[in-house]
């Protein structure tokens, strides 16, 4: 790396920060002003029995971290491309306003050379927001699939009669998808179109290891053996300690919310591409979509760096308007490709991936215009 590089990238990196910086919070004081109402409920009930100034300060900044932290980073994640795009505009409006562009391109620098930098680090910033969709996201899932209203309780809500693979239909009072646990279960088993056998109990733990639901105090009874006096059930049932299920917490909040599933991490949707009970063609979409979005995100990258480095002298403001133009139209284009493509195009693959096969000869068409 040159002293050319470190300078650029110096530039670079500080106005990334300062965009993620104005962002962020601009975004934090736009909800607030819309539903400030729900934050000091919030903050007022973790500093209940406390009726200072300081306590209530501390709830308010508590129910704001643990509300806005997790936004924040499917925030990055989301807008990450947008927000390399105008960092490297912001650098290269910067340098020619300066004159320093003018002056390496007239001792003989290619523009290309001057852009390297920033699309390799512009890509690795993009590249970042994959490990954070793995590790990150997905312990904090239950949290951004949450609504304000949450905040000052668990997300918990009744859970309706839902259908299993293999027919069973599990019901409870109470569903916290937080520490995955069922109140007041009611399971009720099927064969051949009729109720066999009912499995009831206080509460349901889920067991990723061995696949269903630890059951509390869970007893089972089975109709079909009371009408026969010698095989009845004894009193209060049969005790059940467990229940295999492939009616996973995951699977629940998926029925729940469809937008779900792009919380979890590769690793859960490849699980869940195999569950009946989850659409495999929307889990294998989002799958690839991970990685297409990326490709998407550096084809922006490349198409809207190129409006910032003109050899002869253009408008600046008239040259960031096209690119702000541009690269917006392509990214939410980008989207609307992907859900099109789920309605209309039968392979998921292909859907996930065709804003690359667009965008590929729209940025090579856009590159070879630069003049170097």
């Amino acid at each position: 790396m040159t002293i050319l590089d470190r300078y650029i990238l110096r530039h670079f990196l500080i106005n990334f920060v300062i965009l993620l910086f104005v962002v962020a919070a601009l975004f934090i004081v736009i909800d607030l002003m819309f539903d400030l109402d729900e934050f000091v409920a919030a903050a007022q009930q973790r500093a209940a029995g406390r009726e200072s100034a300081f306590a209530l300060a501390t709830g308010m900044l508590w129910a704001m971290g643990d509300y806005h932290g997790p936004v924040l980073v499917m925030m990055y994640v989301s807008l990450s491309g947008l927000l390399v795009v105008a960092a490297a505009g912001f650098t290269l409006n910067g340098l020619t306003r300066s004159g320093e562009l003018v002056a390496m391109i007239t001792s003989g620098i290619s523009t290309y050379r001057i852009t390297a930098p920033l699309l390799v680090v512009g890509i690795g910033f993009n590249a970042l927001a994959l490990p954070m969709q793995e590790y990150l996201i997905p312990p904090l899932a239950h949290k951004l699939a949450r609504s304000k209203s949450h905040l000052k309780q668990s997300p918990r809500s009744t859970l309706d009669y839902q259908r299993d693979g293999q027919g069973n239909l599990l019901t409870a009072s109470s569903f916290d998808p937080e520490r995955q646990i069922l109140k007041s279960l009611v399971i009720r088993q099927v064969a051949a179109g009729r109720i066999v056998r009912q499995i009831t109990a206080d509460e349901g733990y889920w067991d990723a290891t061995r696949g269903g639901w630890i059951l509390v105090q869970g007893h089972a009874i089975e109709p079909m053996q009371q009408a026969h006096p010698d095989h009845r059930s004894p009193p209060g049932g049969q005790a059940v300690a467990f229940f295999s299920t492939d009616l996973t917490p995951e699977a629940l909040m998926v029925r729940r919310q469809s937008q779900y599933l792009r919380l979890l991490s590769l690793t859960a949707l490849r699980q869940l591409a195999q569950n009946p009970n989850v659409d495999r063609r929307q889990t294998n979409q989002i799958i690839h979509s991970r990685f297409s979005l990326l490709v998407v995100n550096a084809l922006i990258l490349v198409m809207g760096t190129v409006f910032f480095v003109p050899r002869e002298p253009s408008n600046l403001l008239r040259q960031s308007t096209k690119a702000a133009g541009l690269c917006m139209a392509t990214f939410f284009a980008g989207m609307l490709l992907i859900q099109l493509g789920m309605t209309y195009l039968p392979n998921a693959v292909v859907a996930a991936w065709l804003p690359v096969v667009v965008y590929l000869p729209l940025a090579a068409g856009v590159l070879l215009q630069v003049k170097t």
